[in-house]
């Protein structure tokens, strides 16, 4: 991730958290091997489960089968120093760029502190970071950020994976980055489509940027989706899924007038969107946070899937509460 073709590491960032970690960067890092882990030897979902490492068959039937949540969304846009966004080149966003942060340990907590701190000396900033516990947004995505050169800057919003060091944790960051991901999409009512040698696509690997439009000579997040048995075109598959669960074919003989109150529960830090509808194209209006209680006032069951009004034109995942 980068303003121009170079950038430094954030070796000051990293010594004022107090972290034990040597040059280190986010996207444009040396490459540095995943510090590896044992899980649970289990040869229905593993390559090879006697290996030190054992990667996944499937993260994305890992996934599905275990109904993997969203951890949510951290919004830190208002405390964010980044002071260099300017408008897209056609007003709003064109897609985004999918990074990885290629240094594994840090949290995208801690991540988003360090950019913070250090996007002047370093000439980088990026929207978002997505660890196995939240997403932490970190800059307004209606504006550019510094994260993969001056052609992609213009286009994309730029978001960060973080490296987890266990296969559930890194199918747990997936989950949340794919989701994430997906709710950018409808929110700028762009359709799931991968990069091209023509410059089309709404979702890109920092790789396809290097590949297509130059400016940058970076390929994450090829070789950390590779060391997890996985690719970009599986990551896509995941994004178009989520996608398409977040866009059910809306008919208003499908609303019901309820009247109840619900909790908001998930596993993770961040807070969960409230849309504008339960319709495709619906917007993102707000993030509310789990264990809080809402009055919900109308039920859509659209597909088998479930949504929640809650009041006016605010609907949430019924995933995501729990009728008291």
């Amino acid at each position: 991730m980068k303003k121009g073709i170079l950038t430094t590491t954030f070796i000051t960032g990293l010594i004022l958290l107090g972290l034990n970690i040597n040059n280190a960067k986010a996207a444009d890092f040396e490459n540095t091997q995943v510090t590896q882990s044992t899980e649970n030897n289990n040869s229905s979902i593993y390559v090879d489960p006697t290996a030190s490492h054992p990667r996944l068959k499937d993260v994305n039937g890992y996934i599905n089968q275990n109904k993997l949540q969203f951890s949510g969304v951290k919004d830190e846009t208002a405390q964010s120093t980044f002071t260099a966004g300017k408008a897209y080149r056609h007003g709003t966003p064109e897609g985004i760029v999918v990074h990885e942060t290629n240094k594994p340990n840090i949290s995208a907590q801690e991540w988003a502190n360090m950019f913070n701190q250090n996007w002047k000396t370093n000439q980088t900033y990026v929207h978002a970071f997505v660890d196995k516990d939240q997403v932490v947004q970190i800059a307004p995505t209606n504006k550019t950020v510094w994260g993969a050169g001056y052609y992609a800057n213009q286009r994309f919003i730029q978001v960060e994976l973080c490296e987890e060091n266990t296969e559930k944790d890194f199918a747990q960051s997936i989950q949340n980055d794919a989701t994430y991901i997906a709710q950018l999409l409808h929110q700028y009512n762009l359709k799931p489509s991968l990069a091209d040698g023509n410059g089309n696509g709404t979702i890109w690997s920092h790789h396809d940027v290097t590949k297509y439009l130059g400016n940058t000579n970076h390929t994450d997040p090829d070789d950390y989706f590779a060391w997890h048995n996985y690719s970009m075109q599986q990551f896509f598959n995941l994004i178009k899924q989520r996608y398409d669960e977040m866009a059910p074919l809306y008919n208003k003989n499908n609303v019901i007038d309820q009247k109840g109150i619900g909790q908001v529960r998930y596993n993770g830090k961040g807070k969960v969107a409230i849309w504008s509808s339960p319709n495709s194209g619906h917007k993102i209006i707000k993030y509310v946070s789990k264990n809080t209680s809402w009055k919900f006032f109308k039920v859509a069951k659209i597909n088998g899937h479930v949504w929640y009004n809650l009041g006016g034109n605010q609907w949430i995942d019924g995933s995501y509460l729990v009728k008291k």
